[in-house]
């Protein structure tokens, strides 16, 4: 019967499970912690427009000038991109002498028996300098990494937004008659060799072309668009308004209107921008001519401007420090922070050999709004043995977030900064009949609060300072120094007039809460509107009864857990009525049976009657 008991409740399992069907991670694994923290972030980013949603990312150049030209560079590729790095930057040459597009720096002569064999590695000279390449790599190579990632990772809980980033250049010589030499070894003499390059840079990105949110679909996006002309139409509903409207109302005054993260990675399906941030081509006529046909499928600066600043330029810092200390009088310098967050441009900060990023830098650059391109050979799989992680994602993958500190999203068994419950943590709450009960030691960490590191999971019993905005200015915050909530108390009400419980949605935001910090010299925690008490690690934003997007509030093993009780009681019931049925004998039954036959045998022995009576 025991076993019997058990086989059915295992039955019961997996038809609750086909009945309520979730998995967090449907694709490549990912350490636990590094996930929660990649969806979380991405999450609250959703209202946010794309461009100005931040990245990371790799440049390939650094791979192949230090492990040559060749598939096998790419080889750990595909990792980076499941641990937050979103961006792939590419140097793509035009080549003059084959009018083809190549990833090696230097032209192939044409005496190179073009085959299909993989790793064939030449030694290529160009410029006096030599370069390892294989002549069958091409930008298929690349796409099809990215390609299969983004099949891998293309639901709704795991897509993320990428970024691919071209710098044009040119394989380029000057046509005279000493030329003609250089022509006769680079030149194609056979028109039917296959040489390996694409001949438009439409070509290059054809793998992605169903993926890619295009200039095509941004103007379909604008013409469609409701934009208000300013924040001040706002204005006469601004106790109505909701955030997301809020939202769209403020990013509206931009530079250019692009649509959210939301419309595109969730609506529209499209999961990535193709950028040329740089093009360094010669001038010849010879040169590649961009077409209408490249215009409709990739961004150029003339659509949305690129601004890249190198580590070893003194400008990038600048601009961080002028940010983060934005100071006018004794108030934050509002008007600083907007320009940046209503400016529609990518801001890229690249490394190099040189000054390389730090731990500390790095952290500086992702909170005051640019996006980190690696691009140091350090950070080459060379330099790591096979199996281990690149030094990539071992090093710096907790400082590629602007919102959660270092090892968050975590508890407080798991964590080194988390903020620990007092002693005497007793607070009071008002019940469903408006009577005051005393809360006790209660232990919650389901609710985040802003400490001086970032975001960090925390006690919702705790009473904090809480982060209140401002509902038509993002950049605007109060904190109440003299009003501490526990995080379930905390209502809107709370907040002064025009202002809302609130929590930073990008890098830029962020900054302006912790500079408002700094300027009002409040002490850390301070609550933020972000929390996971309905799931576990689907943190949401909207008050504790917000629900979780992904997931059933009752889960799979929750509902069994729940039910369980029940269905032993009524298994129990079921086999005592079985064997009720079955095995009962009841003795006055019995007694009569056995009365009833004695007494018609005594009669008819008295009575012996020959024949059949009349």
């Amino acid at each position: 019967m025991t076993s019997l008991l058990f086989a059915f409740s295992l039955f019961l399992s997996f038809s609750v499970g086909s009945i309520f069907p979730f998995s967090i991670s449907n694709g490549p694994a990912v350490n636990d912690t590094l996930q929660n923290a990649i969806r979380s972030q991405r999450d609250v980013s959703k209202p946010i427009p794309i461009d100005r949603v931040g990245f990371s990312g790799v440049s390939l150049s650094s791979f192949f000038e230090s492990e040559g030209y060749s598939s096998d560079s790419l080889s750990n590729l595909n990792g980076l991109l499941k641990e937050n790095v979103d961006g792939v930057m590419i140097d793509l040459y035009w080549n003059e002498f084959t009018s083809k597009w190549q990833l090696c720096p230097a032209p192939f002569p044409n005496n190179i028996t073009y085959t299909t064999a993989s790793n064939r590695i030449v030694d290529v000279l160009w410029n006096n300098k030599t370069y390892k390449c294989d002549p069958n790599l091409s930008t298929d190579n690349i796409m099809s990494i990215l390609n299969s990632f983004i099949r891998d990772t293309n639901t709704d809980v795991e897509a993320n937004f990428m970024h691919v980033m071209y710098n044009l250049k040119s394989i380029h010589y000057e046509k005279s008659n000493q030329t003609i030499s250089l022509e006769n070894i680079y030149k194609e003499k056979n028109s039917n060799l296959n040489v390996v390059g694409m001949d438009t840079l439409n070509d290059t990105v054809s793998l992605l072309s169903s993926y890619i949110f295009t200039p095509t679909l941004l103007k379909q996006y604008q013409s469609t668009s409701n934009k208000y002309t300013n924040s001040s139409s706002s204005i006469r509903y601004i106790d109505s308004l909701n955030e997301t409207q809020a939202i769209q109302d403020f990013y509206s005054q931009s530079t250019i209107l692009m649509p959210s993260l939301q419309t595109v990675l969730l609506t529209q399906y499209k999961r990535l921008m193709v950028h040329v941030v740089t093009n360094d081509m010669a001038e010849s006529s010879r040169s590649y001519q961009i077409s209408s046909s490249d215009k409709d499928t990739i961004f150029f600066n003339s659509d949305l401007p690129a601004l890249i600043f190198h580590t070893d330029n003194a400008l990038a810092d600048e601009l961080c420090y002028e940010l983060s200390d934005a100071y006018n009088g004794t108030d934050v310098n509002i008007a600083e922070f907007n320009k940046v967050l209503l400016n529609a441009t990518l801001r890229l900060v690249v490394d190099d050999d040189k000054t390389p990023f730090t731990t500390k830098s790095l952290s500086k650059y992702v909170r005051c709004g640019y996006c980190p391109i690696f691009n140091s050979t350090e950070y080459s799989s060379q330099k790591v043995t096979e199996g281990n992680s690149l030094i990539i994602s071992r090093e710096f993958a907790s400082n590629l977030f602007w919102s959660w500190a270092p090892g968050q999203p975590s508890g407080p068994d798991n964590c080194i900064n988390c903020t620990r419950p007092t002693t005497n943590n007793t607070s009071k709450h008002s019940d469903d009949n408006g009577e005051e009960e005393e809360e006790g030691n209660n232990i919650a960490y389901k609710c985040v609060a802003l400490t001086e590191e970032g975001w960090e999971v925390s006690n919702c019993y705790e009473k904090y300072l809480f982060a209140c905005q401002n509902k038509l200015s993002r950049n605007e915050w109060k904190l109440n120094n003299s009003t501490k909530r526990n995080y379930f108390d905390i209502d809107d009400d709370d907040c002064p007039e025009g202002y809302f419980f609130s929590l930073p949605r990008l890098n830029i935001e962020m900054l302006s809460l912790m500079t408002t910090v700094k300027q009002e010299n409040v002490n850390y925690p301070i609550w933020i509107d972000l929390n996971d008490i309905t799931v576990e690690n689907c943190f949401v934003s909207g008050g504790p009864y917000a629900q979780c997007p992904y997931q059933e509030t009752v889960t799979t093993d929750k509902f069994v857990r729940m039910i369980a009780p029940s269905f032993v009681v009524a298994m129990v019931v079921l086999v005592l009525i079985f064997i009720e049925k079955v095995f009962r004998k009841t003795p006055i039954q019995t007694n009569r049976k056995r009365y009833w036959k004695k007494a018609i045998h005594e009669y008819y022995a008295k009575n012996d009657y020959e024949g059949v009576p009349s």
